[in-house]
């Protein structure tokens, strides 16, 4: 790619660039190691010569002939990309939030490192990172696992529990704690073809686990303070003084905080609408949901977990907010995905970003932002090194004790490094494979659409084709409704714009086409409700 590009600009590079073209030239075999500087010079200022060292090139890599790589830096200039400002909140917790945080914490480590080496423990270790998330999500989120963790002891104990098994406790040694998905399978399965004694083992143990847990609970019900969810209040309101009819996206992981979320900022301000995205929502639901967000006139919050970072793109938003930060780089980057699009109609988007003070996972999270350049920039070259680095995450968070928790930290900035270093490697090499002068390229569509005669038709010829074709032999192949049409026709009483279309296809068109064809679809001709809602389907 640099000689491809050096050969093209030659006219415009100084002495040094091109004295290390030519090296680079002869080093490679391109021209003869004997020809002297100036003549090589001359030579290059001969198109047909340049034309032939070009043609070589793309020959050693075959690769760019299939391989056509776009990016979004090549395809549009640094005025028309999104610039992201990114801005860090922190999260000063309360002496009593920060000392029960650590205390759960090492609870939850010593339980994630029993698990490690108990092969018969199968899950519990995705779920004490689960609830690892919880805890640093909201207090809210994590209360309400505790609940369902106690009723499912509760559930269980009643079944197996021996009143004269109770002797002594263990308080060292908790193993029971399971997601919901795990219960059933992995309680039934511990008390499986055991002994009474094994039973009544395995019972004493899901006891202490249910002591720990209340007292969990009793204390984090005390706790009067929520510092991380005062803190957005107040982020939110400094944004309603700024502008009343802002669009602003909240994302969490947990459908416990979206809630809690909601309900909290709907209490602070009436001024407000919120609404929530999440997958326990129906497709009807969801798309009610965009809708109301696109269109309020007050300040508008879309509370969303991690599915609203897949599949649906908010270029009419442009600020949004993680409430909490996952540990996989990419969900991050799938999130800010769906606001810095191709499309989006600001010039900058703005990222907020939650951290908890004092907590590990801050300390992990930072050493992310400042290395790979996290929220600033598209870290798609890092995809390959993420497993090593959520591995590497969780053996700082479920250190034990200060001193293991250190050298696991500082493992993990130089594993870290030397991974990028890696990936960046590859990337240079990739470089090498393939030829970006096939790529988009501004200036070539520019040119190519001047010289297009070809003729197209417009989105309201599309329309009418189609509206005359199903009118063939009294709609003998099928009907084509407008919005109004078919709410006249059915009674629909739907919230549906008037551009807004319904297609019946008939059986004689759907038995005769080699294509798989549905009995009816629902879309606009309009381009421009198209990209307003693109929850709705566009017929081009």
């Amino acid at each position: 790619n640099l000689l491809i590009t050096n050969l093209t600009n030659v006219d415009r590079l100084n002495n040094f660039e091109v004295k290390n073209t030519i090296k680079l030239l002869k080093d490679l075999g391109y021209i003869d190691k004997r020809e002297s500087y100036i003549q090589i010079v001359a030579n290059l200022k001969i198109n047909d010569y340049k034309y032939d060292l070009v043609k070589k090139i793309e020959t050693d890599h075959t690769l760019s002939k299939f391989l056509i790589r776009n990016r979004k830096k090549n395809v549009f200039t640094k005025e028309f990309r999104t610039n992201r400002i990114v801005k860090t909140i922190i999260v000063i917790p309360t002496q009593s939030e920060l000392e029960l945080y650590d205390e759960i914490r090492l609870y939850l480590a010593k339980i994630y490192n029993s698990s490690l080496s108990n092969k018969k423990n199968v899950g519990i270790g995705f779920v004490i990172t689960t609830l690892q998330k919880l805890l640093t999500s909201s207090k809210f989120a994590f209360l309400k696992s505790l609940e369902r963790r106690l009723k499912d002891i509760e559930r269980f104990k009643n079944f197996f529990l021996s009143p004269d098994a109770i002797k002594e406790e263990n308080p060292e040694y908790y193993e029971l704690e399971l997601e919901e998905q795990y219960i059933d399978s992995e309680i039934n399965g511990i008390f499986r073809n055991k002994s009474k004694k094994e039973i009544n083992d395995e019972t004493i143990n899901l006891l202490n686990h249910e002591r720990i847990l209340k007292e969990f609970y009793d204390k984090l019900m005390k706790l009067p303070y929520d510092s991380k969810s005062d803190k957005l209040l107040d982020l939110l309101n400094k944004i309603f003084r700024i502008n009343p009819q802002e669009k602003v996206i909240i994302f969490t992981q947990f459908v416990d905080t979206l809630k809690f979320l909601k309900r909290i900022i709907e209490e602070q301000n009436r001024n407000y609408d919120v609404e929530l995205f999440y997958g326990g929502l129906d497709k009807t639901q969801k798309d009610e949901a965009v809708e109301k967000f696109r269109s309020s006139s007050q300040l508008g919050i879309l509370l969303s977990t991690e599915i609203g970072g897949e599949g649906r793109n908010f270029q009419f938003c442009r600020i949004m907010i993680n409430y909490d930060l996952p540990w996989n780089p990419m969900k991050l980057e799938q999130r800010i995905g769906r606001l810095d699009r191709i499309g989006q109609k600001s010039l900058e988007i703005y990222i907020y970003n939650f951290f908890m003070e004092g907590t590990v996972e801050t300390d992990v999270i930072h050493a992310l932002v400042k290395r790979i350049n996290l929220f600033e920039e598209s870290i798609g070259i890092l995809e390959p090194i993420i497993g090593i680095i959520e591995k590497d995450f969780k053996n700082v968070l479920f250190a034990e004790d200060d001193g293991k928790k250190r050298k696991n930290l500082n493992k993990f900035y130089r594993t870290l490094d030397e991974e990028i270093r890696k990936a960046k490697e590859i990337e240079m090499q990739l470089d090498d494979l393939m030829i970006d002068k096939r790529s988009f390229q501004m200036e070539g569509l520019v040119s190519s659409l001047a010289s297009n005669r070809n003729v197209k038709l417009t989105h309201n010829e599309l329309y009418l084709l189609f509206r005359n074709f199903f009118k063939l032999k009294n709609h003998f192949y099928g009907t084509l409704y407008s919005a109004g049409e078919f709410k006249e026709k059915t009674n629909d009483t739907s919230n549906q714009d008037k551009f807004q279309s319904k297609i019946n296809i008939h059986e004689p068109l759907l038995s005769n086409t080699r294509y798989s064809l549905l009995k009816e679809y629902e879309g606009t001709f309009n381009l421009e409700l198209a990209r307003d809602k693109e929850e709705i389907d566009f017929f081009a």
